[in-house]
């Protein structure tokens, strides 16, 4: 048999290298460290154990893991590729990101069921089935915090899913508080610093006169709602007003166009319809 660190729970899983059968021996994860010093590497994000159980339950949901091994053969040293995979096993785990798409692509070759963290950022280079989208900001033991989400191969005809629920209850779980992340339109009148960000890249250059300006610590309709302009504003005259606008009607975007090749492909997925 051979000993091996559970990297991202407070177990340790004790296997040997071949096919083993369903019942795993655990260990404390803490005494393990306590014996062994693990030189960490940027790959080493340890999960908290309360967003992995929010993780496993929530799979629990997607398929049926009474009756099912749930292995994590992610660890400092080890050999992924040589762990003893139960039959109808599951891997529910946070890989090294920087080889996930290989790891994505060995489990699909091998056949074995998984549901792993992914970077959200880099998500869809995996190429996974099913890509799970939550950009759910984890704080990992290692002190960084990681946008994460999760990549699949149980979740059978979607290719993405922007999993509002997951991310609600991995933020719950974090104790982070959502906001719908509302961005305020101003009236033309009104400009903050924030505001005049995106203008000044674009190199707009203006000179706005005393007597057509002046300051605002609020405007009325924010004040009521307990919400305030931040930063503060500037209320503008028309004619200034009527200047702002007309920069940020110009086109800066660069409109990437599609080749005939890529449109063959739209026509094929439209025709699958």
């Amino acid at each position: 048999m051979e000993q091996q660190l559970n990297l991202f729970g407070e177990e340790v899983i004790e296997t040997a290298v071949k096919r083993i059968g369903r019942n795993e021996r655990f260990e404390d994860y803490e005494a393990f460290i306590d014996k062994h010093e693990i030189k960490k590497t940027t790959d080493d994000c340890y999960t908290p154990p309360e967003v992995y159980k929010v993780i496993r339950d929530y799979v629990g949901e997607l398929t049926d893991l009474s009756d099912r091994a749930v292995v994590r053969p992610f660890f400092p040293g080890g050999d992924y590729q040589r762990f003893g995979y139960p039959e109808d096993c599951i891997v529910i785990d946070n890989p090294p990101f920087s080889i996930i798409t290989k790891i994505v692509r060995w489990y699909d070759q091998a056949g074995i069921d998984y549901f792993l963290f992914a970077p959200h950022i880099t998500i869809f280079d995996c190429q996974a089935p099913c890509s799970v989208l939550c950009d759910a900001n984890i704080k990992y033991a290692n002190g960084a915090v990681v946008k994460t989400s999760f990549v699949t191969n149980i979740i059978r005809d979607t290719r993405v899913w922007l999993n509002a629920d997951l991310r609600k209850r991995i933020n719950d779980c974090c104790d982070i508080k959502e906001h719908q992340n509302e961005k305020k339109s101003y009236p033309s009148n009104v400009i903050n610093a924030a505001s005049c960000g995106k203008l000044l890249s674009r190199g707009f250059d203006i000179k706005i006169p005393n007597d057509e300006s002046q300051y605002v610590r609020n405007i009325d309709e924010l004040q009521n709602e307990g919400m305030r302009i931040f930063g503060g504003g500037m209320l503008l005259s028309d004619r200034i007003a009527q200047l702002f606008d007309a920069e940020k009607a110009k086109k800066y975007e660069r409109v990437v166009s599609l080749s005939e090749r890529e449109r063959r492909i739209i026509e094929r997925l439209n025709s699958d319809e």
